[in-house]
């Protein structure tokens, strides 16, 4: 429970507004002196959480906390930025960490800007030209877009993989859609990093293939190897219950179900998938259910057992092997 201290109502208004937490300037501003914060700290009612900022209560910090801290010490202007500002957007999207040395809160400050803070503050600052358009104009605490906050994170991920993982959840998410990201990546910067290739992933999410594991059977099976494209995300109803099909080739009568990790991860889950499967089994259609393994290690070899399986259909196209190595017949 939070212990606050006595003082001016406005600042006791602001600072429950801040989850507890204000600047020095804020207290000067309403009329207190320094003399009286720092008898409010050596008192210990307040405590200092970085140079000029304090906590008008006792006990731990919540997240909401940190957040404001590390927004008061990085100064007029800043907003919550990259896996900082999705958390808030969409509390149950999968975590995102998009730098290996990633030290906590994300803090997104205007070019030309840079706040001195010690290492361990907890606070990573990303430097961003144009900051205030991507801003939202009334969130509080000031955080990113969620557009916006996808593409910064996606553009500072480790690995390509890491990007479209961070695409591919947000789109899934629903709270966004390719569309809107590719209108937003237009305006940005060019040299962006991962610009194109962030172009290119949006466009296959486009297509249909929404999770991470989607757009990489997309890539790496089924485009190299000459497959014919697939239907994707095709609501079907088998007796009485509708379905999403991942991938369904028309007129073969196969499915690709991708067993990924958004939605597949519990009992209850997988128990649905193989109801899933039965049903469709009963229509005389092929599913066939493909894994991590299947798709980022044995590509090649799954290329070769949709082929099988859609021959069986009638597909009379021509495969292709996607490089020197590949096996495909």
């Amino acid at each position: 429970m939070h212990e606050w201290t006595a003082g001016p109502a406005p600042l006791v208004d602001l600072a429950t507004r801040q989850s507890g937490v204000v600047s020095r300037t804020q207290v000067l501003h309403h009329g207190c002196t320094d003399d009286w914060l720092r008898h409010q700290v050596g008192a210990k009612r307040w405590r200092r959480v970085h140079t000029g900022v304090y906590a008008t209560f006792t006990g731990e910090l919540s997240w909401e906390a940190q957040c404001w801290a590390a927004l008061l010490r990085c100064g007029a202007g800043a907003a919550l930025a990259g896996p900082t500002a999705l958390r808030l957007w969409q509390p149950t999207m999968p975590g995102v960490v998009v730098s290996a040395r990633q030290r906590g809160i994300v803090v997104a400050v205007d070019k030309g800007r840079r706040p001195r803070l010690r290492h361990d503050s907890g606070i990573e600052v990303w430097t961003i030209a144009g900051l205030e358009r991507y801003v939202h104009p009334t969130r509080k605490p000031p955080l990113m877009r969620f557009e916006a906050a996808v593409l910064q994170s996606a553009s500072r991920a480790v690995t390509h993989d890491e990007a479209i993982a961070i695409i591919a959840n947000a789109c899934q998410s629903r709270r966004t859609t390719p569309g809107r990201l590719l209108d937003l990546l237009g305006p940005m910067p060019e040299n962006l990093r991962f610009r194109r290739f962030l172009q290119e992933v949006l466009a296959d999410v486009a297509a249909g293939a929404y999770s991470f594991l989607e757009v990489h059977y997309l890539r790496d099976v089924e485009r190299p190897h000459g497959l014919p494209s697939g239907k994707r995300q095709r609501r079907v109803v088998v007796g009485r219950r509708p379905y999403f099909r991942d991938v369904e080739y028309l007129g073969y009568a196969v499915v690709a179900e991708l067993d990924g990790r958004l939605g597949h991860e519990d009992f209850i889950s997988r128990a649905n998938d193989m109801d899933r499967d039965t049903d469709t089994a009963r229509t005389d259609v092929r599913t066939a259910r493909i894994g991590y393994l299947q798709v980022m290690s044995r590509r090649c070899a799954t290329a070769q057992r949709m082929v099988d399986l859609l021959r069986i259909g009638g597909w009379t196209g021509t495969p292709r092997r996607c490089g020197p190595a590949c096996r495909l017949a």
